[in-house]
């Protein structure tokens, strides 16, 4: 598995939602005080960004329709969306974050 860099701990901070741009992708980060979730900024509903959500320590509800995700797994919790966003897996060493990435097979 590789790892891509995506900045300080300290830059992420708790509780609020920050859009980045890694792997080509526009990427949320969402910090709380057990972990840092990271994910596609954009509905799988009618594509508006994530990043404006409401967030608890588990969940994202999207700000346009109320499409509601589950963080960890990215499963739909509430329609109207009917398909999971993408997640990505992510590590912290020694206060930097990094996303990991799968070898390709």
């Amino acid at each position: 598995m590789k790892k891509e860099f995506i900045g300080k701990l300290e830059n992420f901070p708790k509780y609020r939602a920050t859009a980045i741009n890694a792997l080509g992708k526009d990427i949320v980060v969402y910090r709380t005080d057990k972990k840092i979730h990271t994910f596609l900024n954009i509905c799988s509903h009618e594509h508006f960004p994530l990043e404006d959500g409401e967030y608890d320590d588990n969940t994202v509800t999207c700000s346009h329709h109320g499409a509601k995700y589950d963080l960890a797994t990215g499963k739909v919790l509430a329609l109207p969306a009917t398909s999971p966003i993408q997640i990505f897996k992510n590590k912290i060493e020694g206060g930097d974050v990094y996303l990991l990435i799968e070898d390709p097979k």
